[in-house]
């Protein structure tokens, strides 16, 4: 009965002694956590497909894939997916923008729809946490009226 205890606290310290230890070793300055947190992180979401409307009539959609930067420190601990947040994101940007013609891709204002969706996401997160976004991959569906 002894024996098994003394094995157990001789496990339990090695344990112990190999975590502390490569907590120590393996970081930038001796103990303290890796900055790698802290890099900014190259993102990309998934197609996103936005209804455009007429009228009370989704007339085609709004498809683009999304680009961004963002501190990993920042999005890391967040409770919604990312890609959730930049999909609403983007679906409010462009409700919002209506002054754009959605049916012709290349007469969009990317740069400007890229810097309201920064703003917005920066505000839905509450902090500084995408540095930069492009639209990548825009093009847009006409819905077949049958």
């Amino acid at each position: 009965m002894i024996r098994t205890i003394l094995i157990s606290a001789w496990v339990t310290i090695a344990t112990v002694g190999a975590l502390f230890a490569s907590v120590t070793l393996f970081s930038d300055d001796g103990g303290a956590p890796l900055a790698a947190a802290d890099e900014i992180e190259e993102l990309e979401s998934r197609h996103i497909a936005v209804p455009v409307l007429a009228g009370q009539r989704v007339t085609g959609y709004f498809i683009a894939k999304v680009g961004y930067s963002a501190h990993a420190s920042e999005i890391g601990h967040m409770v919604a997916p990312m890609d959730a947040v930049v999909r609403h994101s983007l679906h409010a940007v462009i409700y919002r923008h209506r002054e754009n013609d959605y049916s012709d891709p290349g007469s969009v204002d990317t740069e400007s729809l890229a810097a309201a969706m920064v703003a917005d996401l920066n505000r839905r997160l509450d902090r500084e946490a995408v540095t930069a976004l492009e639209l990548r991959e825009i093009d847009y569906l006409p819905r077949e009226s049958h």
